[in-house]
């Protein structure tokens, strides 16, 4: 079912077009149209309803159908495995390709150390055991979990839109210059890293150590610690920590709301040595990490270092504006957190009924 042949040289076809399945594509939502003279290096062939798996920093679980043909010859970047068989319906791959059931099998074909260098290995991969109905089966069940996702889908799509709105009301709020006083990162605030954790430490109990998938999933398992610790890698609820390598996906700006726990490299707890509001020092800061971002390119591990960031600045509104834009944010997000409520109770209803389907249950 895995497929490695023919590739793609754009370089002898600098001024075709061809429509481009890369994991910064997968991850703004469509595929990138770009002349060969705009790619690097070769690319693998690709046909429509492949399904595609990331091999890269596989915990996301970035999984992706390839659409129907356009104008353009399709491609794909070298980081995805590419399945296509005839007595596979392309949904149903993928639902079982990002199921638990799954996932902990994958995770065990994993060799590397660190962001990006972390790779499953094709060949054990190709060694996971797929379950296969008949076709018309597996058609009834994507059918059964499209209809879960979709429900899924739109309570994080309310919650997206609620986040997005709220950065645009910072942007109309502090997003021009208004005479107010200034101050850089390194001025006012101590960014102070977290700690490396090694696996061997990792225990069943204790204190949960904070990754950036915490971060940026509440649902994501945590490992603990349970041995000695220096309290500058204590997290305590409201505090407000910044991931600063990984991927793009992995970087923001979160105030924490969960139990105490420690902190994990490439995370920044962050400290105000001045007054300002947590909420509105958290915007802030995003919109600084957002202009940050903006000089990446690629899908390499990329960092934002401290003395990079030390040298932006911040604007420093009058308490009782900060104070109004703070109520705003705590008004929507008393609504948002009510949707995530739902959101996560549909999502463990999604998750209960892909166990059922690949157990031949459903």
């Amino acid at each position: 079912m895995l497929k490695r042949g023919g590739s793609i040289n754009p370089k002898k076809h600098v001024e075709e077009t061809f429509e481009l399945y890369s994991i910064p594509a997968h991850d703004a939502g469509k595929p990138e149209i770009l002349k060969g003279s705009e790619i690097g290096s070769s690319k693998s062939c690709i046909q429509p309803n492949d399904v595609l798996l990331s091999k890269i920093v596989p915990h996301i679980r970035r999984c992706w159908v390839v659409g129907n043909a356009g104008e353009h010859r399709l491609m794909g970047s070298g980081e995805w495995i590419i399945f296509r068989s005839e007595k596979v319906f392309p949904q149903y791959l993928k639902y079982f390709l990002t199921s638990d059931i799954f996932h902990k099998q994958f995770m065990n074909t994993v060799a590397g150390v660190g962001g990006s260098l972390v790779r499953a290995r094709p060949t054990e991969v190709e060694r996971i055991e797929i379950p296969l109905p008949p076709l018309s089966e597996q058609k009834r069940i994507a059918a059964i979990l499209d209809k879960a996702d979709q429900l899924r889908q739109k309570r994080q799509q309310a919650i997206n839109l609620a986040d997005e709105f709220l950065r645009s009301v910072f942007l109309d709020m502090f997003g021009t210059d208004q005479g107010w006083e200034c101050k850089t990162v390194g001025e006012s605030l101590d960014l102070i890293n977290g700690r490396a954790f090694k696996s061997t430490e990792w225990v069943k109990e204790g204190l949960p150590i904070i990754r950036i998938q915490n971060l940026k999933n509440s649902s994501a398992e945590y490992n603990y610690y349970a041995g000695h610790y220096d309290e500058k890698h204590y997290v305590a609820k409201g505090d407000i920590l910044l991931s600063w390598a990984g991927q793009l996906v992995s970087f923001g700006v979160f105030t924490w709301n969960d139990e105490p726990g420690l902190l994990n490299q490439h995370i920044f707890n962050v400290k105000p040595r001045i007054k300002l509001d947590r909420t509105y020092l958290e915007f802030a800061l995003g919109s600084i990490v957002e202009r940050a971002k903006q000089n990446f390119s690629g899908i390499d591990m990329k960092h934002i270092t401290k003395s990079e960031l030390n040298k932006y600045e911040i604007a420093i509104p009058p308490a009782d504006v900060q104070e109004q834009f703070a109520l705003v944010v705590k008004k929507v997000r008393s609504m948002s957190y009510k949707v995530d409520a739902s959101r996560k109770c549909v999502s463990e209803a999604f998750i209960a009924l892909s166990q059922k389907a690949f157990a031949g249950e459903l």
